[in-house]
């Protein structure tokens, strides 16, 4: 259905798309109006003075009353021969402000001659090319065409409005609000998808003072795409980073070549149904659902997408009304996915009368709670004094409900369930518990939930379930529910509780350590010859954190896993790729170094990441260099002196569990292999990169990786003073432009209570402290969250499949593996960038790397 102009408001139902037409000589049936036409709403129609003739306007009209688009005129300077390009103030231009009168209103009228004889009414005016944009700058030249407007509106009882373009508030050189009432004369705002806009509203000039072509006016397929989004919303980001506010109610869109018809194309079906899209990062994208309605498609449209994108995301997380994508570096095709994606929809709206959600009845004893080694964690005496109701009331109103599951995140198989009574709305602990014990479950404000695993929590517990929500062993369906999924409680007496938690106990996550296999006496000094002939290396002393890792675990965010992988994704792929390993091979990320080995059987291995001394039985080695060891040889790696991480790889990669087709170690999952003090790490027995004579350096395969170095160009250099790139998110208008100006002044240190899960950063200053909450919704790589005290965390490699606090933006990919390496009390300030600042940012990286 086309939107309609509301003659009696300034107003109209929906946004429109406009686009400028009948600027050729001829209409033919190959000319860009009979592939534009169908995609539009207003068609502005070129009236001779920059180009168009009378067959063109006719032939224009024509079309855009067999498609029911609304007609405007597209009067300009006449100027045909620089297709009305050309200022009014420029000297080349000695037209008046009397002739400019008079030509306006020929060629306005001229089109409503014609659009009279095809019995198809013109709605409104916009200006073409100069005089459009001198009009925005000049008071005295708007006047003229608002009076020409005006002089035909009241000659031939018409009601034209006029096209301005929009500005930011307070930007705008002339006032036409005012002078829309001085003329009476109603306004449309217009605003353009394929031009960046500065920080006062105004379109960014297509030349630059030298007069050269400004490569950051124009905007690609995909950058026009999402700044329509964005301008839907009332947004836009500007040319240095900032998000500002801008309203129009129609967009300009082209058709003069493909990727612009694409664009459209692309842009009309996103219009016509009831999800929207956005770009967090420069390597995810968002889907939400515009209607409450349509939140239960998001599941299956995640499971799908999950299925046919498999091999370039590495996240699909539902949660309430949005689905949250992320891809692998370089990997994100948004056109392709956005495509598909709508695709998939229309298929699911078809099929969803069709479709019925899963029950779970899940078993609860609430009597346990009594008993004195659960009181601790009883809060059905405080629940019951809140809602005025007795405990009985309470947990009857419990068992009586139908939840549905929202989201499943903050850990793996915690379900965010809704549908709580208002009866039981209370809020969360002021102060949350340090340990909530597994299968609690508890309520906060309209939800439910269980706790799968013991974790801290702020929820308010009620009772115990002894059913395992979540299954690390049953990899195939480890979740009992999934978001769209209804859940109801059915009471159970202790005996039986502590029966069933009795018959689950196998059923528990449990983080694994490398085999040891040595006595402890031995871990110093082992005995070479007792020791498995798989292995390679010895750990015989650790100074903090070593793990497992690899490049991360994907497409299972939806279970509320985290992704994991190797903090520094940039160390880690250099490690394997100077051995010539796979590019998933597993490695040990060491936190801080200070390590030793003993070399069981010889190999080669790899060091980088953090700089520290390194040795082999004393002789000093460097970094980002295969190293050739014999057996008996001793390593021994020095304390991080700069970065944070030390990333050690031996040829074939390291040999470790996998979950999920990942090593990837989440210690707050509980996932994975940790390395000790007497670990013993063998190679990959599976990888194609194990040959049988890799190892030796004569060999054909030795010789390829003997003494390989990084170029000291590309090593990365660790500091203790970094600055970081960031994308602006549509999160950050909850934020005044004084927080965003203290974001991009204020130098932030590195608070030593970071983690794999996310780098705090402090400072003395607290302009960016907020009340602000948002529903919880899926969590990238590099999402700066703000936490209501105003500390920003950027979320790395073990962060949460979900989070609820506003994100101002995101870091880009190199910039994350930078962040990752800093040490405590390193000084980080954030600097703006646009998507295609960024894009440009990483190439020039990807460029360096290869060279």
């Amino acid at each position: 259905m086309k939107p309609v102009l509301d003659n009696k408001s300034n107003t109209q139902t929906q946004i429109t798309l406009n686009c400028d037409l009948g600027e050729t000589d001829l209409i033919t049936e190959n000319s860009i109006e009979h592939q534009v036409m169908p995609l539009i709403d207003m068609a502005n129609i070129a009236c001779t003075g920059h180009a168009g003739n009378e067959q063109t306007m006719k032939a224009t009209i024509e079309l855009a009353k067999l498609n029911n688009v609304i007609v405007g005129a597209h009067p300009s300077y006449p100027d045909r021969a620089n297709f009305g390009r050309v200022s009014l103030f420029s000297e080349s231009n000695n037209l008046t402000y009397e002739a400019l009168q008079t030509t306006l209103f020929e060629q306005i009228t001229a089109l409503l001659n014609i659009s009279t004889e095809l019995n198809y009414p013109i709605s409104y005016v916009k200006p073409h090319g100069a005089l459009y944009n001198d009009m925005a700058e000049s008071t005295e030249l708007a006047e003229v065409v608002f009076s020409v407007v005006a002089s035909i509106n009241k000659k031939f009882k018409q009601q034209l409005k006029l096209m301005v373009i929009a500005t930011a508030p307070g930007n705008s050189s002339v006032n036409f609000e005012e002078l829309a009432q001085q003329y009476h004369v109603k306004l449309l705002s217009e605003a353009f998808i394929d031009r960046r806009y500065q920080y006062n509203g105004l379109l960014t000039p297509r030349k630059l003072p030298t007069g050269e072509i400004n490569p950051n006016a124009v905007l690609d397929e995909e950058e026009a795409l999402f700044q329509a989004l964005s301008l839907i919303e009332g947004k836009v980001t500007c040319e240095n980073g900032q998000v500002i506010s801008l309203s129009a109610s129609s967009l300009c869109v082209h058709g003069d070549n493909e990727a612009a018809l694409t664009t459209t194309r692309l842009l009309k079906s996103i219009l016509e149904l009831p999800i929207t899209f956005s770009r967090p990062s420069d390597r995810s994208l968002k889907i939400v659902a515009k209607d409450t309605t349509y939140t239960k498609l998001l599941s299956p449209l995640s499971t799908m997408l999950n299925q046919y994108f498999s091999t370039q995301l590495v996240a699909v997380t539902p949660a309430f009304n949005s689905l949250f994508l992320e891809a692998k570096a370089g990997e994100l095709d948004s056109i392709l996915l956005i495509n598909s994606t709508l695709r998939i929809f229309k298929n699911l709206l078809t099929e969803q009368h069709n479709s019925k959600s899963h029950h779970c009845e899940l078993p609860i004893c609430y009597e346990i709670m009594s008993s004195e080694s659960h009181k601790k964690y009883n809060d059905l005496g405080e629940i019951a004094h809140q809602t005025g109701l007795s405990e009985e009331a309470v947990v009857n109103a419990h068992l009586e409900t139908k939840f549905r599951v929202e989201a499943i995140g903050f850990a793996p198989g915690f379900a965010y369930m809704s549908g709580l009574p208002n009866q039981l709305d209370v809020p969360r602990k002021t102060t949350p518990r340090q340990s909530v014990p597994e299968g609690a479950v508890a309520i906060a404000g309209d939800m439910s939930c269980v706790y799968p695993q013991s974790s801290p929590g702020g929820w308010n517990i009620i009772g115990l379930c002894p059913t395992p929500v979540f299954n690390i062993n049953n990899t195939d369906s480890p979740l009992l529910y999934q978001v769209g999924d209804t859940v109801s409680f059915r009471a159970i007496s202790k005996s039986e509780y502590l029966t069933t938690v009795q018959q689950n106990q196998s059923n528990k996550n449990q983080l694994k350590t490398l085999p040891t296999a040595l006595p402890e006496e031995q871990h110093n000094k082992p005995d070479l010859n007792n020791i498995d002939t798989a292995a390679k290396l010895i750990v015989t002393k650790i100074g903090s954190t070593a793990t497992i890792q690899d490049s991360g675990r994907t497409g299972v965010s939806h279970l509320g896993l985290s992704v994991g992988g190797a903090a520094d994704n940039d160390a880690y792929q250099w490690a394997n790729r100077l051995l010539d390993n796979d590019i998933n091979a597993s490695v040990i990320e060491f936190v801080f170094g200070n390590f030793e080995l003993t070399c069981v059987e010889a190999t080669y291995i790899c060091l980088t990441g953090a700089s520290a001394t390194i040795s082999v039985n004393g002789q000093s080695q460097p970094m980002w260099k295969t190293i050739r060891l014999e057996k008996g040889d001793v390593v021994k790696v020095g304390f991080a002196q700069h970065g944070l991480r030390i990333y050690l790889a031996i040829q074939g990669g390291v040999k470790a569990e996998r979950w999920w087709g990942s090593s990837a170690t989440v210690i707050k999952d509980q996932i994975g292999t940790q390395v000790i003090k007497g670990s013993i790490i063998s190679s990959a027995e599976n990888s194609f990169a194990i040959l049988s004579n890799t190892s030796d350096k004569n060999s054909q395969a030795g010789a390829l990786v003997h003494n390989r170095m990084l170029s000291p160009s590309v090593i990365p250099k660790y500091s203790s003073e970094i600055e970081v790139h960031l994308i602006l998110s549509e999160q950050f208008a909850l934020f005044s432009p004084q927080q965003l100006n203290a974001l991009v002044t204020i130098e932030f240190s590195v608070s030593a209570q970071s983690d794999r899960m996310g780098v705090r950063l402090q400072s003395n200053q607290s302009q960016l402290k907020h009340q602000h909450h948002i529903q919880s919704e899926g969590l990238g790589l590099g999402a700066v969250q703000i936490t209501p005290e105003g500390e920003p965390i950027v979320m790395l490699a073990d962060r949460q499949s979900i989070g609820g606090y506003p994100k101002v933006g995101y870091l880009t990919q190199a910039d994350c593996n930078k962040i990752a390496q800093a040490q405590p009390n390193t000084r980080v300030r954030f600097k703006l960038v646009t998507h295609q600042q960024a894009k440009r940012y990483e190439a020039q990286l990807t460029i360096l790397n290869r060279n």
